[in-house]
């Protein structure tokens, strides 16, 4: 916002005459002569700013509406000019409506160009109070908010299935879009820090899982959202780049998209092909909601108080169960802790969803919106939002005793963090916080309680922790078998019976990680027998086992972890014997008793590493 000059007072230079208002008419206007009829100037005079008239002046640069655009042109952009209470209406990222006329600016080399002079100007975008929002509704409206926020607990699922209603399935992950566009509280501590409120998803899926699609759906459902592609967008495009004037020649900052999106969405898309000098740039912006400057003599702190809706495909193109959550994404640790909810889509072929799906892009192809009949209308929908979001629900005492339990478990069940697919912090806590408060705005309320609490710890659950594997199948020696029929085992000793055993993934990360674990810290020693690692893992898991089936089952399993360990996966090594001379260590061996009555010595190898 700079000031214009309206009319302008001069002082003839050379007698010393005060001329009248000079009223300026887009570039500096001088009196045609003096009013002293002796004095006669044209040329000199000095302007008497005490006595002349300004007026707050602003210059918008808007550009076209992405659905507006012709074919195969680019978008085009318009300077507007907003003068006294106009300024400071629009800012950037929003949607604007100005009223006025269309000018033609003179430029300093005789030519002219065209801009728009607005005397008006109304953008949408803003979270209003909640006072000033109902006032702005007619009647039927209110009626219809009230109507709503008195539906009781079936308005949680009536939300979310009027979310991209043309995207068949997937409600987990609209419940999460939900929850996204409501929000958390934001808040700020006595000594000024700021606690994010806003609510970040990653989509992580297989092709053709309508993860584009959701994100166009928040991208037009917003009025204030921005979409964007990782691949094409640049460090200075997402946050915000330093250019110089063409008028002034001085250095002002341009918004990135992100900056853009302040109070609203920004949608990425491809989110793995970024660079990763692109995603350390968006680690502020995703926690502190700021984003810092310091080129060209300019320092700065920009707000981007927006949340992030991040679509990205694995590693590989499609989803390895035999993986993890981190090994499947190419995403840095630190990035994947920013995300409140980290959602998994898999294309599993099923003949029943396969069938309704088909059934309902074929109906969606061939009578178009009356395909779908959400519950509430899209206008609906959004002004509910609207008004939820003016709403700032408090934890009650028991919903907090139930955050501190929940988030104590969470932490109990990450055993073995090298291997887990997600590291719980304190992050996830504050999670579990946004994304309850986000489900009381869901129902109006103006407290947190338990049921807002268990809902978002099962969907933090299920979208982060929750990622379903494959079963190992493991091949254990049929030691009954043996014991109960010796004759043919001696005759035909060659032919062993082996029995295919599936352990379930669960389980198997379970033994793994503590087994891992345990050997790591006796990594300086020689190693532990298999009879004292059995022991100790059977005593780690003795409140488990109830009865003398379970201390069996319990044993075999560990039994037979660890013989896939050394003789399929070879992340352990056995030696036979524990003097290096009589052995030759080089070579992974298998388990066997009847080299030492404790069983051989296990020891890590020495390349494997504990977060693979």
């Amino acid at each position: 916002v700079r000031p214009e000059l309206i009319a302008g007072a001069f002082r003839c230079a050379e007698c010393g005459t005060e001329s009248g208002a000079v009223a300026q008419q887009f570039r500096f206007t001088e009196p045609a002569v003096c009013e002293n009829s002796v004095c006669q100037n044209r040329t000199a005079w000095t302007l008497d700013v005490a006595r002349s008239e300004f007026a707050d002046w602003q210059r918008v640069r808007v550009q076209e509406n992405a659905a507006e655009i012709p074919a195969g042109s680019m978008p085009r952009t318009l300077d507007v000019i907003v003068r006294g209470a106009a300024v400071e209406r629009a800012k950037p990222g929003d949607r604007a409506r100005f009223t006025g006329s269309l000018v033609a600016l003179p430029e300093p080399d005789g030519g002219h160009r065209l801009a728009f002079l607005a005397c008006h100007a109304d953008a949408d975008g803003r979270d209003d109070e909640g006072d000033a929002f109902l006032a702005g509704l007619t009647r039927d409206e209110r009626e219809e908010l009230a109507a709503m926020a008195a539906g009781g607990a079936d308005v949680y699922a009536r939300l979310v299935a009027s979310v991209a209603p043309t995207v068949f399935g997937h409600d987990e992950l609209k419940r999460g879009v939900l929850l996204q566009l409501l929000g958390g509280v934001h808040k700020r501590t006595r000594e000024g820090m700021r606690l994010r409120g806003d609510i970040n998803v990653c989509i992580v899926g297989d092709p053709s899982t309508s993860k584009s699609q959701l994100l166009k759906y928040v991208a037009g459902f917003l009025p204030r959202a921005v979409f964007t592609s990782g691949k094409a967008s640049s460090a200075a495009g997402l946050t915000a780049s330093v250019v110089r004037d063409d008028e002034t020649g001085d250095f002002t900052i341009e918004a990135g998209a992100l900056m853009l999106a302040d109070h609203g969405v920004c949608c990425i898309d491809e989110f793995d092909k970024m660079d990763l000098k692109d995603q350390v740039a968006i680690h502020e912006a995703m926690e502190q909601q700021t984003i810092t400057i310091a080129k060209a003599g300019i320092h700065a702190t920009l707000n981007a108080r927006t949340a992030i809706l991040a679509a990205a495909n694995p590693v590989g193109g499609r989803y390895d169960r035999r993986l993890t959550l981190r090994q499947n994404v190419a995403m840095s640790p630190p990035i994947m802790s920013r995300f409140d909810l980290f959602f998994v889509v898999l294309d599993d072929a099923n003949d029943t969803t396969d069938y309704n799906t088909a059934r309902h892009i074929v109906a969606v192809h061939q009578l178009r919106d009356c395909a779908v009949a959400p519950p509430y209308a899209p206008a609906t929908l959004r002004r509910y939002i609207r008004y939820a979001r003016t709403l700032s629900p408090v934890l009650a005492e028991d919903a907090a005793r139930l955050l501190w339990e929940s988030y104590r478990n969470l932490r109990q069940d990450d055993v073995g963090a090298g291997k887990n697919a997600y590291r719980i912090t304190v992050r996830q806590l504050e999670s579990l916080i946004r994304l309850s408060e986000a489900l009381a705005r869901a129902h109006c309320a103006e407290v947190v309680t338990t049921r807002h609490v268990r809902e978002a710890v099962r969907l933090l659950r299920r979208s982060i922790v929750h990622v379903e594997m494959d079963d190992v199948d493991v091949y254990e020696d049929d030691e009954a078998v043996e014991e109960e029929e010796p004759a043919a085992a001696a005759v035909e000793p060659a032919a062993a019976e082996q029995r295919k055993v599936s352990v379930r993934r669960e389980d198997f990360d379970r033994v793994r990680s503590m087994l891992v674990l345990r050997l790591r810290e006796d990594e300086e020693s020689e190693g532990l027998r298999q009879a004292d690692l059995v022991d100790w893992y059977l005593a780690q898991r003795e409140d488990a086992m109830q009865t003398e089936e379970d201390f069996v089952a319990e044993q075999r399993l560990v039994k037979t972890v660890l013989k896939y360990l050394v003789s399929v996966e070879g992340c352990l090594i056995a030696l036979k014997n524990a003097e290096p001379s009589e052995s030759n260590s080089d070579e992974p061996m298998q388990i066997a008793e009847e080299e030492t009555p404790r069983g051989p010595l296990l020891m890590l190898h020495p390349n494997f590493s504990i977060d693979s």
